[in-house]
């Protein structure tokens, strides 16, 4: 035989086994499986999940499980959002949430005195709700008419203001326009004075010149004459003086006469007459004679400037005048121009102050369509939620009889398969304020144990 002495011994010890356990070689009973297997199998599961699926295992697992709510306690939650737009007390608001659900489980028909006081109290605070909704409507749909009716005021008062500032440009563009002309002729006017002055300046110094040139000659003539007549020359008695004769040559020289006359000058003036020759003599006429012919020439030209003084005199009289005019005019100008700068200004205010009110009129209308807008959501709200749920329960009447004698409940028994709805918590008081707001449920109004 192939097998060994061990597994003989082994099979005589235990004849008793069974043959399953015997091959085994040990006995053993049967594994039972613990009841935390599972939890152990879903945390082993977790362990190795990914980290993504491993967050939303322990999100689920962290859920609590919400209790199931009766049916009606669910309604009357929702009927009681809808009391807020009504002017009912926190007190009055807590009792009919309390005695609502016992009042509308009972049918149409099988209310007593008391559920149908309850039912016509909530019936009433709903249809003031209700009224009450539907006269913030009116309100917002009169206040919008009436915006519309002060819209063509408005725009009126826009395109008045918008016409005035225009009109106000336009007048400033013109006054701009002529106060730079009467500032142009004011610059004309202010060059011609002061040329008109300069050239009569000009006419004066001639004419002094003449004159100086004048009285220049006339002293030289005195001095050649009273030279020429000295008996005794230059020097009188005390003999020829070089220093007057040299003064006089000197006066001779500045005149501008002929240089060959100028060379016999002293000569002849510088002998007493009765020295002199018939050469002294001519060059002494010819001095004198040229002196006479310019104190002639002088006299003229002196005379000569005189109109063309008193005619410029005249151009500086004109050329003032006209431009004191300029400058009147140019400061008129600039006085127009400031003030429809000022009446530019205030059209632009005027008009800015109107714009801003044509468009805080637009957003007043906007404000008030978009109340509008809201308060027939909260009316189509409140009619599609809380007056609705309360007119379904009012209604109700009892399910007709089969022909066996029992109920035909399906619709009951459809409506307590809804899925549950948590308790809510939040006061009463809140939900008066808003109607969307959810109403608290007491932890022990019929609430059903979870399965």
């Amino acid at each position: 035989s192939s097998r060994t002495p061990l597994q003989c011994q082994s099979r005589q010890r235990a004849p008793f086994l069974p043959r399953r356990a015997t091959r085994r070689g040990n006995a053993a009973m049967p594994v039972q499986k613990r009841p935390a297997a599972k939890v152990v199998a879903e945390t082993a599961v977790k362990d190795v999940a990914p980290p993504g699926k491993r967050a939303k295992l322990d999100k689920a697992a962290a859920k609590p499980k919400q209790p199931k709510v009766d049916p009606i306690v669910r309604q009357v939650t929702e009927i009681i959002k809808g009391f807020g737009a009504a002017s009912v007390t926190t007190s009055v608001a807590e009792m009919l949430k309390a005695m609502l659900p016992f009042a509308l489980a009972a049918h149409a028909g099988d209310r007593d005195k008391h559920q149908q006081t309850i039912v016509e109290l909530a019936d009433g605070i709903l249809g003031e709700a209700e009224a009450n909704l539907e006269a913030g409507i009116s309100e917002e749909q009169a206040a919008i008419a009436k915006m519309e009716e002060s819209s063509p005021d408005v725009q009126a008062a826009v395109e008045s203001a918008r016409r005035a500032f225009e009109g106000e440009e336009a007048e400033m563009a013109l006054k701009k326009a002529t106060l730079a002309e009467d500032a142009r002729a004011f610059r004309v006017a202010r060059a011609r004075a002061e040329q008109a002055k300069s050239e009569a300046a000009s006419v004066l110094m001639q004419q002094q010149a003449a004159a100086s040139q004048r009285q220049r000659l006339l002293a030289v003539e005195c001095e050649a004459k009273a030279l020429a007549e000295a008996a005794d020359g230059p020097g009188g008695e005390d003999g020829a003086s070089a220093s007057r004769l040299e003064a006089f040559v000197a006066g001779l020289v500045s005149l501008g006469l002929d240089a060959s006359m100028m060379a016999a000058v002293p000569n002849a003036f510088g002998k007493p007459a009765v020295a002199r020759g018939s050469f002294d003599t001519m060059v002494i006429a010819q001095v004198l004679q040229t002196l006479a012919d310019r104190l002639a020439s002088a006299a003229v030209a002196e005379s000569d400037f005189e109109p063309q003084r008193a005619a410029a005199a005249d151009a500086v009289g004109a050329a003032d005048g006209a431009f004191d005019e300029a400058k009147a005019a140019q400061l008129a100008s600039a006085k127009a121009f400031q003030e429809a700068v000022k009446q530019q200004d205030a059209a632009t205010a005027t008009l800015r102050e109107a714009e801003r009110a044509a468009k805080a009129h637009t957003s007043q209308r906007s404000a008030l369509a978009r109340k509008e807008r809201a308060c027939e959501g909260r009316l189509d709200k409140f009619r599609g939620g809380p007056l609705a749920a309360f007119v379904t329960l009012r209604d109700q009447t009892a399910p007709a009889l089969g022909a066996d004698g029992t109920e035909a409940a399906e619709a009951v028994l459809e409506k307590e398969a809804e899925p549950a709805i948590a308790p809510v918590t939040e006061p009463v008081s809140e939900s008066l304020a808003e109607p969307a707001a959810a109403v608290g449920v007491p932890a022990g109004d019929l609430l059903i144990a979870a399965a």
